[in-house]
């Protein structure tokens, strides 16, 4: 049984050594290792009345951040206040998130899958509503390239089986 409760998604490690499980209540992440099945950490970013409810995941190739995509309910007195969709980059050392990452041309995603290059410094966004796959240098956040990419992508793979460096969306 894992400590944060049931798991609402698994998401493997690049190198397939870890899976980070995200509780049913989107709020905390579970960090297993496969190969004992043992915890080796777990996080919450919620605190007080803020809850912070994960979207999405992923992890980098060395196992040293996340790029989490969440939302944020604020409990008030009279109503939940919600924030706005939020792409950052949380740090599985400190525990803290490292930057936020701005949203291309300050335009909000609902939904983006994200997907890391397998050297880790290049980061596949699907823009979703915007109908584009964004590709940004991990270092600086900068924007690389765009690609127009048909009606509302929401998850990306990298393959060899590809032209154009292996890039799909879905």
């Amino acid at each position: 049984a894992l400590k944060t409760g049931i798991p609402r998604s698994l998401t493997p490690s690049p190198d397939r050594t870890r899976f980070y499980a995200l509780n049913s209540r989107f709020e905390e992440v579970e960090i297993i290792d496969i190969a004992t099945r043992k915890t080796i950490d777990s996080f919450k970013l919620t605190v007080g009345s803020k809850h912070v409810r994960v979207n999405n995941l992923q992890p980098d190739p060395n196992n040293k951040f996340l790029i989490l995509m969440y939302r944020t309910a604020t409990k008030l007195v009279d109503r939940w206040e919600i924030g706005p969709p939020t792409l950052v980059q949380f740090d599985l050392a400190t525990k803290k998130i490292s930057r936020t990452i701005p949203w291309p041309k300050g335009e909000e995603r609902e939904g983006a899958g994200v997907l890391f290059s397998p050297d880790g410094k290049t980061l596949y966004v699907c823009g979703n509503l915007s109908n584009t796959l964004l590709e940004l240098d991990v270092a600086s956040g900068r924007v690389l390239r765009v690609f127009d990419v048909g009606v509302a992508p929401y998850d990306v793979v990298l393959t060899d089986e590809l032209p154009d460096g292996g890039i799909a969306w879905n």
